[in-house]
């Protein structure tokens, strides 16, 4: 019995220990070292027009975090909230901060388009992935399954690809509606510019003429020069994908008093999602009916309202925006994938491979969102929502009653 004895121990003795652990991925770990915390960067729009959408979904952010009990993997989450002005300038300075930390993991944003090709840019030279839950402007992903020109490694969006909103919208104009020639203002930013490029060939394709199209300035308030321009073309449709609801209100106003004294009746109106928006809808009150407005469909069940009301309870009031859904999409789907590919150690350092995190991310499969069971593509599409076109009727009855006044 000795002898075995020292045979048993002998063989434990040869047994290898265990290895200190060897980052092997390709663009780096992020090592956490016990105790210390998880760190996101959130950058979105928290001034100017665009403000409502970033804040609803900075705000999401916060909330999801917070019914995490702030903690991912045992850790705390810290989040490093950065405002992205809706601008190339304010992206890159928003990125440039969050990726001055090197232990920062990931950002969930932006809002804006524009802010998106700079700031995304950033990140995926520093290693980092980014999740958006407004960026719709194709060239950030893809259009047709060709690779757009401001698409970056580690860019993923959860919301929609405008190249179908665009479509979709064209398709409406010429064939619900029957109309043959359409007028588009955009404004002088990503999103809308690639909107209404798509539109334009989407309406030609299908055997419409663009009657007039015009460019209006973020900073211009007297839109009257250009919608007369609108009034005296042969278009009986506007397309006005601004991006900002103040500034649709600005046109619907402007618009309406035009019509009331220089004719223009039978001119119709279709603007983009970001007239889905409680901001616009009440103020626009009665000049903005009939309008039509491309946007997400609104999805309706439990946990999305179980979100409003944790949200309304948190911040005294609803979201303004339809963001708030995609928001919590893309957070839930981010923490869940570092958390599935984070490496612990025993005494509690956690290892987390960049490149892992991106290819982890690029082959979720029915990941079960709010807004639908998301699956990326190769490009980081990962968006479910279907798309309707709404008009506007009612009003009083606020964003959700014009969810529920589909026209196509």
């Amino acid at each position: 019995m000795p002898v075995l004895i020292g045979i048993v121990a002998l063989l434990n003795g040869c047994e290898p220990s265990s290895q200190p652990f060897e980052c092997t991925d390709a663009i780096g770990c992020v090592t956490i070292p016990p105790g210390e915390p998880i760190k996101i960067g959130v950058l979105q729009t928290l001034s100017g027009g665009s403000a409502p959408g970033g804040t609803d979904q900075t705000r999401t952010i916060q909330l999801v975090v917070e019914q995490r009990d702030h903690t991912l993997l045992d850790r705390p989450i810290i989040l490093q909230v950065e405002d992205d002005r809706c601008s190339p300038e304010g992206g890159a300075n928003g990125a440039l901060r969050i990726v001055a930390d090197p232990q920062a993991i990931a950002i969930l944003g932006t809002n804006c388009s524009g802010a998106a090709v700079t700031a995304g840019k950033i990140m995926s030279e520093a290693g980092l992935v980014m999740i958006s839950s407004a960026n719709t402007a194709p060239s950030l992903t893809a259009i047709g399954q060709i690779r757009g020109q401001d698409w970056q490694a580690g860019y993923f969006r959860v919301i929609y690809n405008d190249a179908t909103t665009g479509k979709v919208a064209a398709e409406f104009a010429r064939w619900v509606l029957g109309i043959d020639a359409v007028a588009t203002l955009d404004m002088d930013n990503l999103y809308s510019r690639s909107l209404t490029q798509i539109f334009h060939q989407a309406f030609t394709n299908i055997g419409g003429k663009i009657a007039f199209s015009g460019t209006i300035n973020p900073e211009d308030l007297d839109l009257k020069p250009a919608l007369k321009s609108v009034f005296n073309s042969s278009a009986k449709l506007l397309f006005f994908p601004f991006g900002e609801p103040e500034k649709s209100l600005l046109l619907m106003r402007q618009a309406k008093s035009m019509i009331d004294s220089e004719g223009g009746e039978n001119m119709m109106f279709l603007g983009g999602e970001s007239l889905m928006s409680e901001q616009f809808i009440r103020q626009a009150g009665s000049d903005g009916i009939g309008t039509y407005i491309a946007g997400p469909a609104l999805v309706s069940s439990p946990e999305i309202e179980a979100l409003e009301s944790a949200y309304q309870s948190k911040y005294k009031e609803p979201p303004l925006t339809t963001l708030y859904s995609f928001a919590s999409d893309a957070t839930n789907l981010l923490l869940d994938t570092i958390a599935d590919v984070a490496i612990a150690e025993p005494d509690g350092t956690l290892h987390i491979g960049r490149q892992k995190l991106r290819e982890a991310l690029y082959s979720t499969e029915n990941f079960p969102g709010l807004t639908g069971h998301l699956t990326c593509d190769q490009f980081g599409d990962c968006g479910a929502i279907e798309f309707n076109i709404y008009r506007l009727d009612d009003p009083k009855a606020g964003v959700k009653g014009l969810s529920r006044n589909i026209v196509y």
